[in-house]
This record gives structure tokens, C-alpha cells and sequence, in this order.
């Protein structure tokens, strides 16, 4: 079945109110009649059942026949802190990166970054690219996006277990240290943080600040990946030792 996130401010008790734009993709897009099924969510880590009683192109309503708790969301929570990047690249990295269960991205400033002017509206379609991948994948909630924040700043404010893909690490794989630290085990909720740098990396300075501060650097591999690749690779591996993606 089709879903779509609904704030809870759209919820009034078993009744539901889809948004315009929802409303005209339920309508012109999808084709849905009255009776039709649908799910919604709002975030909270459940998702409901929703039956379509008011078809109109503007506006759609329906009744909630069933909720139940989600069960879609992985038991560690991975944080992405990446570099920015060109624009369609770090979309990628978004969408991707919701669908296989990232709990958090936080944009980071580091001395190879390429500025350029993040605008408020930059921000906004970004947490729409978020919310639209979480309804497309199954989430039940919708990932969080930070204000960037500079290098040293989410190294200090970083927690859990940290890692650092860096392309000079040849003796330490990724693997081996999720391994060594037993993630199959780890307590739901536990954090993970994974840095990514830019196009140009993370400068050796950088990487040493990085160990100064608890964070493990390793290896993704013989093959040296891109900026949006390395985050999703490195976040793939953690999931996957942790149970989360089989």
C-alpha cells in the first residue's frame, strides 16, 4: 500500500486530512477511489491503516481502521556527519541513506569543504527529500537533519561509537573493528557516529583531531570510494553487523 507521512496536527482522533499536494497525487497520480486503503504515519514510530472516505483534488480525508507499532527502524542509531558536497550528490546521499535506516544527518564543515551559500529554502527541500525517502522505504520515522556545524564542533559533540573511513588506513578494516566491538550485541539505541569528508578528504590534521577525540579511523576497502558512496557503504556495513540489513 501507498504511504504518507501525516503531522500529527492533520490528525483528529480516527479521522485524517491528506495536505493539498497529497490530496492531488491520491487523486491525478495514484488514481485512488473512495474505499481505496492507504497508510499513514506520523512519525512517532507508529503507522496506521487508513481507509479513503472523501476523494476530492484538493482535499482527501479518511478514517483510521488499524495502528500498530512500527518495526521498520534499526536497533542502532547510525549518525552521518557529512562533508557538504555538490548538491545532487549530497541528495543522493540523503535519499539512500533514509532507506537503509540512517537515524540522523548532520552536515559538516571541514577545511576541503566547498562553500557556498546553504539557504533556508536548501534546508527545506532537503528535509522534504528526507520525509518523501521515509515514506517511500517504510519508515516509521522521519530522520533527523541538523544545521551544519564545523568538523570540530560534531567531533566534540559526537557520541557513541565513532568511525572515520579514510582512504590512508590500510591496516584496520571497518569490519574488523564493528567486529571487535561486538555491534551484533549492542543494546537497542546505541550510537554510532560515521564521518565523511569531502571531495578532496579529510586532511591528516584532521584525522589526527579526529583520534584526539575518541574517533577510530578505517578502511572501506581496496577501492577508493566517492563522497556520497563512502557514507552509505560505511552505513551499510554497521547495519548489517548489527542485524539490521540481512
Amino acid at each position: 500500500m501507498h504511504r504518507f507521512f501525516i503531522p500529527k496536527e492533520s490528525e483528529s482522533g480516527e479521522k485524517i486530512v491528506f495536505s493539498n499536494e497529497q490530496s492531488a497525487q491520491i487523486t491525478r497520480v495514484l488514481r485512488f477511489a473512495t474505499g481505496d486503503l492507504v497508510i499513514t504515519f506520523d512519525g512517532s514510530g507508529y503507522e496506521q491503516t487508513v481507509r479513503l472516505d472523501l476523494i476530492d483534488r484538493y482535499s482527501c480525508t479518511g478514517t483510521v481502521i488499524k495502528r500498530r507499532q512500527g518495526d521498520s527502524e534499526p536497533r542502532v542509531k547510525v549518525t552521518l556527519y557529512q562533508a557538504l558536497i555538490k548538491q545532487d550528490r549530497f541528495e543522493y546521499t540523503l535519499q539512500k541513506g533514509v532507506e537503509i535506516g540512517i537515524t540522523t544527518f548532520s552536515p559538516i564543515i571541514s577545511s576541503r569543504t566547498q562553500l557556498f551559500q546553504l539557504s533556508s529554502s536548501r534546508l527545506t527541500r532537503w528535509r522534504k527529500i528526507i520525509m518523501e525517502s521515509a515514506e517511500q522505504s517504510g519508515r516509521v520515522i522521519i530522520p533527523d537533519l541538523t544545521a551544519p556545524v564545523s568538523l570540530d564542533e560534531a567531533l566534540k559533540t559526537s557520541s557513541g561509537l565513532k568511525l572515520i573511513p579514510w582512504e590512508n588506513e590500510t591496516q584496520v578494516s571497518l569490519r574488523e573493528v564493528l567486529r571487535a566491538q561486538d555491534v551484533t550485541a549492542m543494546r537497542e539505541g546505541v550510537d554510532v557516529a560515521i564521518f565523511i569528508g569531502p571531495v578532496g578528504g579529510f586532511s591528516p590534521e584532521e584525522i589526527q583531531s579526529a583520534e584526539n577525540n575518541g574517533v577510530i579511523p578505517v578502511s572501506l576497502g581496496k577501492r577508493v570510494l566517492r563522497s556520497e558512496t563512502a557514507g552509505i557503504a560505511a552505513a551499510v556495513g554497521v547495519l548489517y553487523e548489527s542485524g539490521d540489513i540481512c
